[in-house]
């Protein structure tokens, strides 16, 4: 998944990412998904973290609370959520996904290269990534596949939530399993170590496996 999937929701009165300075921002956690894509949505209108206020909820459902209470003046919160700030009168601010900004490794499969130099495990990963790419080609063509998908696994039934997630989902899963380089730098950037302004992000992916699939 190489973007962020988590929008942010603000009181009526916020009508840009640029009335944000000096208000208060609910995510879940610090370092949490939520946390990098309003630090993201941030970066958008070149505002720096320390001119605004984040407050940590501890979920999706209390950063919402947070938002209807009055105790943020937006929030950060990820699909079905959104719908219940919508339906609460609040609107969309920011959504990650439609731009650059939002380009991120939010769920990324990761392995030692040591491990990958066994010529075996070397073929386990590729015959893998083979597997999820089928995987993920028939999420993007059959939205039927993944409704009985979620029926089964995340057991609902709602028809209309069950096609707002096909619909939500739709522009967030990529066409390849390629890592863009624009992907792991804009990671990077948020990575609060001496290091990372210096450090070679091409050294953090390898598309060769995903190249052996074809």
């Amino acid at each position: 998944m190489p973007v962020l999937t988590i929008d942010a929701w603000a009181k009526p009165e916020i009508k840009s990412v640029s009335d944000l300075r000096g208000k208060r921002i609910g995510v879940t956690r610090f370092g949490a998904s939520t946390h990098f894509a309003g630090l993201s949505m941030l970066d958008s209108a070149g505002i720096k973290p320390n001119e605004v206020t984040f407050i940590q909820n501890g979920g999706v459902g209390e950063s919402l609370a947070a938002l209807i209470g009055g105790r943020v003046d937006a929030t950060m919160i990820g699909y079905p959520f959104g719908l219940r700030a919508k339906s609460a009168g609040f609107p969309l601010l920011f959504r990650p996904m439609d731009s650059e900004y939002g380009l991120f490794p939010t769920a990324v499969i990761a392995a030692r290269e040591s491990w990958l130099k066994d010529p075996k495990n070397r073929k386990l990963a590729v015959d893998f990534l083979r597997a999820l790419n089928e995987g993920l080609q028939l999420t993007r063509e059959s939205p039927n596949a993944v409704k009985q998908a979620l029926r089964k696994y995340i057991r609902v039934n709602d028809e209309a939530l069950l096609q707002g997630s096909v619909e939500y989902f739709r522009d967030a899963f990529p066409s390849t399993l390629r890592t863009r380089e624009k992907v792991m730098t804009n990671a990077l950037k948020f990575i609060d170590h001496p290091k990372a302004k210096q450090y070679d992000v091409t050294q953090s992916f390898d598309n060769s496996l995903v190249d052996e699939i074809k």
